[in-house]
């Protein structure tokens, strides 16, 4: 900046003041003060924009089990705007987070307009038990049918699901008196319960209980 002062010398000046630049955008004349003189100069004044994402830190949990919840913790988006700052921002939305299905998978990061991604691996689930709503009916007389009215049979896998089953074999009912162990397989993985077979002859004993409520009436 260079002043020029009433008696037609100048001089380079450095104590001047300068007036801050305008939040808003467009074409703004910035003014340069010395002593009680001003003079400006215009300046284009564009808006603060993100003109790109990164993520800075993956979430803890990468690596999945099919159809496990996916989990964003620790995930951490970071903007670069046009004024050259960065800062960390959290309402971005993500999309392709599915582990419904087995293989590497990109999730991708949306912010701004601006897109960026990180990897994520889904392996297939396995099955770890099998359990049991077991049927209602538990005694049974001989020739009677094994009767599996409210039999349920779930399937526990290691991603936490508990699925209903309907594909599974049930054996072990022999009909013979006593205790019948009943057994539910699917696959390698097996659930037992108990069923009682009476014996009528040696188990049971009948009693008649007269039913008299006036004199002289007639035992039923």
């Amino acid at each position: 900046v260079e002043a020029t002062y009433n008696d037609g010398t100048t001089a380079v000046i450095t104590d001047y003041t300068v007036d801050e630049i305008p939040s808003e955008s467009g074409i703004k004349t910035i003014y340069v003060h010395y002593q009680n003189v001003k003079d400006g100069f215009s300046i284009s004044v564009i808006a603060r924009q993100v003109i790109s994402i990164s993520v800075a830190a993956q979430p803890y949990k990468v690596n999945y089990i099919e159809g496990e919840e996916f989990n964003a913790d620790g995930l951490v988006v970071t903007a670069k705007y046009n004024d050259t700052s960065t800062e960390t921002v959290t309402n971005y939305s993500l999309s392709g987070a599915s582990t419904r299905s087995v293989g590497e998978k990109t999730v991708s990061v949306l912010y701004a307009g601006k897109s960026t991604s990180f990897p994520i691996s889904v392996v297939e689930k396995s099955m770890t038990a099998i359990s049991a709503e077991e049927p209602v009916k538990k005694d049974y007389l001989p020739e009677e049918e094994l009767d599996l009215s409210g039999l349920k049979v779930y399937a526990h896998y290691d991603n936490g699901q508990k699925i209903e089953m309907s594909d599974y074999n049930v054996s072990g009912f022999t009909g013979d008196a006593g205790t019948n162990i009943i057994k539910i397989a699917v696959g390698e993985f097996e659930y037992l319960f108990s069923v009682t077979v009476h014996d009528p002859e040696n188990e049971w004993t009948n009693t008649l209980i007269p039913d008299c409520t006036q004199a002289g009436e007639r035992v039923k």
